[in-house]
């Protein structure tokens, strides 16, 4: 119900607002200027219609995800979006995102598989703009091959979303194998290439655990930390990973993130 008044008030406001405007020039100076603003001017109030009615057709396309969304029918999301996608053979980024969700609020994280499956098949080309959110499953898997063959495929695509996101995935899938020099060796790109005050003090979190076996690595580490301490105070950090928590990979690792953020500012 407030999304149909939400949809009824905008069209209201953006139409007296419109008729305002059009209407301006003959309440103030007369109807014989104003059929001479309306010839010089209608190209502008014809896009102002044109942008109006694409809104419309767009609200009208997705009106029913909408309208399910504000109701937070989760699993009926799931099953209209799911049904769209394979009777149609393609889905947009943004429906993805939103089928993607629904399946997390929903509790059925392990049939994000089958979105990615899909897309594999039909929209290849989507996967690495929905890196880190078709990751999930991977991640919370703990297999460290399924891991790695995943985001292997993706760490050098230049269209991943989030590459470094992806770098730290193919790291964290290193570790869970005990293949440490080469999961080293990842952290480290993320550590010295990115500042971030959410994946940054995870990576030196991580890389810190070989500190003691390289000095090299030490003084990457220390050189993060102390960057990080002197641009984000504490509250800021934890703004920006309060921010950052719609990306599903930070919500899942929101405590390992809390902890690498204290780790940053201690001692």
């Amino acid at each position: 119900m407030r999304f149909k008044v939400l949809f009824v008030a905008f069209n209201v406001v953006l139409l007296i607002s419109f008729l305002l405007v059009f209407f301006m020039p003959a309440l103030v100076l007369g109807w014989d200027y104003a059929g001479v603003f309306w010839s010089e001017n209608w190209p502008v109030g014809l896009i102002f219609l044109l942008m109006l009615a694409g809104l419309n057709v767009y609200f009208a396309m997705n009106w029913r995800v909408f309208s399910l969304l504000e109701l937070e029918d989760w699993s009926a999301v799931v099953s209209y979006l799911d049904q769209r996608m394979r009777a149609t053979g393609k889905i947009s980024r943004n429906r993805a995102r939103v089928l993607i969700n629904a399946l997390v609020v929903s509790g059925r994280v392990e049939q994000i598989t089958e979105i990615e499956a899909f897309l594999r098949d039909n929209q290849p080309g989507l996967i690495p703009k929905l890196s880190m959110e078709l990751a999930i499953p991977h991640l919370l898997s703990q297999d460290g091959e399924r891991m790695h063959r995943y985001f292997g495929d993706l760490v050098d695509d230049r269209r991943a979303d989030d590459p470094y996101w992806v770098r730290w995935g193919l790291a964290f899938s290193l570790m869970s194998q005990s293949r440490f020099d080469d999961a080293r060796s990842e952290l480290s790109r993320v550590v010295t290439e990115f500042d971030d005050p959410v994946l940054r003090p995870l990576a030196a979190h991580m890389l810190n655990q070989f500190a003691t076996q390289d000095e090299a690595v030490a003084s990457q580490v220390a050189d993060a930390r102390e960057a990080l301490r002197k641009r984000y105070s504490p509250e800021r950090m934890a703004r920006e990973l309060e921010r950052q928590r719609q990306n599903l990979q930070v919500l899942f690792l929101a405590s390992r993130i809390e902890e690498a953020q204290k780790w940053v500012h201690a001692g």
